[in-house]
């Protein structure tokens, strides 16, 4: 698979390099698993019309970095890898960046191209199972669906190859399973929205959690939370929660 390689500013951030060459992706410790790839959602580049809640969504990835073209069919398989450098002070619980804290389920996901079709991002529709916190803004509801975002996805092409984006780094929630995530208002390259990002997440099975994402070059605490016990986690989260 060819590669293209992005790189844009710091996770959490709006600053950009705009560099885009064909180039093998710049982290050789991110090799994604069989598994991992497949939980990335994919849409048809002569994709139906959007939705009204879908347009609005879309629109903000008109404003980053193009990886793809509007008229491209592309002949061979393609990646996109977008680099954006986690913050080396990133906190495994990062409540103070984060608008929004939920525990939820996964009930969908999509891939959607932006309006101009530059870009692709993947859109997750989130049951919401428990709220820990929720500013007036982005105003959660428990039980109700919350829509949140992350950049990246799989667009097939009428030639029946694929071009693949994604964020080093960054995994896909999956359908099905439960998560505490950590959202916000403010996208790394779009800016400040009324939408939901997911600035990280925790996979919640048989009691214990871990981490979604691939954050191994970060601090110890975030290794610390391996395989964490369920309780013991959430009263953290918790707890950081009340000392803001």
């Amino acid at each position: 698979m060819a590669a293209i390689a992005v790189t844009l500013g710091t996770q959490g951030g709006n600053s950009q390099e705009k560099n885009l060459k064909k180039a093998a992706p710049s982290s050789g410790d991110d090799d994604l698993t069989t598994s991992q790839k497949k939980t990335f959602p994919e849409v048809d580049f002569l994709s139906p019309a959007l939705s009204a809640r879908e347009l609005k969504q879309a629109e903000k990835y008109d404003k980053g970095l193009p990886v793809l073209s509007q008229d491209a069919d592309v002949s061979t398989d393609l990646e996109a890898v977008i680099a954006f450098h986690w913050e080396r002070e990133f906190e495994p619980i990062p409540v103070a960046k984060s608008d929004v804290v939920i525990i939820g389920e996964v009930v969908n996901a999509k891939a959607l191209l932006s309006a101009n079709k530059t870009s692709v991002f993947s859109n997750f529709e989130i049951k919401v199972l428990k709220i820990l916190k929720n500013n007036k803004e982005a105003a959660a509801t428990k039980d109700e669906s919350l829509f949140v975002e992350r950049e990246g996805g799989i667009v097939r092409y009428p030639s029946g190859h694929k071009f693949w984006s994604r964020v080093v780094g960054q995994r896909m929630p999956v359908t099905g399973a439960k998560y505490l995530f950590f959202l916000t208002n403010n996208f790394p390259i779009q800016g400040v929205s009324e939408d939901l990002y997911i600035l990280t997440a925790y996979e919640i099975k048989n009691g214990r959690v871990s981490l979604l994402d691939d954050l191994k070059n970060q601090s110890a605490g975030v290794q610390a939370y391996k395989d964490k016990d369920e309780s013991v986690f959430l009263n953290d989260v918790v707890q950081a929660i009340g000392r803001e």
